[in-house]
């Protein structure tokens, strides 16, 4: 009886960890340079992700806000037993030297508010990015490249609905060698 007993605590306690559902926060790193990008990402982690809604971000008032928030979901399902990942990504870039803190986020799930933990970021003085010394043979000027190279854009759609991909591919035609145009940079 008392083996049995185990069992049943064994099992519930491991069907409780792979159902915890929880929002979590994480940076790609904790000390950046003043004039350095980085990436903020919130995740949402669970059985599921149906019903989610209200995501709500920090307010980033120390950093300006690059791009995002950028979704993307993943979908597990192993021995029948399913996992489900939802995640934002905010690319930043602070405003000021210091030390800050990221605020938590907040979504809801079926009546659940899940919230992240504060990230502290510390912003250093970054070292100014070296130009790149023109060496004249392996620049091209721009009157050589207007007239040996061309660039097309194709889209694959001409009209689109509000929220609807549309890809745009980019082909670089040339009469140049590979090696000198690696100093094109219009």
């Amino acid at each position: 009886m008392r083996k049995i007993l185990v069992y049943i605590i064994l099992f519930l306690s491991i069907t409780v960890t792979v159902i915890a559902q929880e929002l979590s926060a994480s940076v790609n790193e904790t000390t950046v340079a003043d004039n350095e990008r980085f990436q903020v990402t919130f995740t949402f982690s669970g059985k599921s992700i149906n019903n989610l809604s209200k995501f709500s971000p920090p307010s980033f008032e120390n950093f300006l806000i690059l791009s995002g928030p950028n979704q993307s979901t993943s979908i597990q399902i192993i021995n029948g037993a399913q996992s489900a990942q939802l995640s934002y990504t905010f690319v930043v870039q602070p405003k000021s030297l210091g030390n800050f803190t990221i605020g938590s986020a907040s979504i809801m799930q079926d009546g659940n508010t899940y919230k992240s933990e504060p990230i502290k970021i510390s912003v250093v003085k970054g070292q100014n990015k070296p130009k790149q010394q023109q060496n004249n043979d392996s620049q091209i000027s721009d009157s050589e490249s207007s007239k040996n190279l061309y660039i097309r854009a194709n889209v694959d759609k001409t009209r689109a609905f509000k929220g609807e991909q549309i890809t745009i591919v980019y082909k670089l035609y040339t009469r140049l060698s590979i090696a000198s145009q690696m100093g094109v940079n219009k």
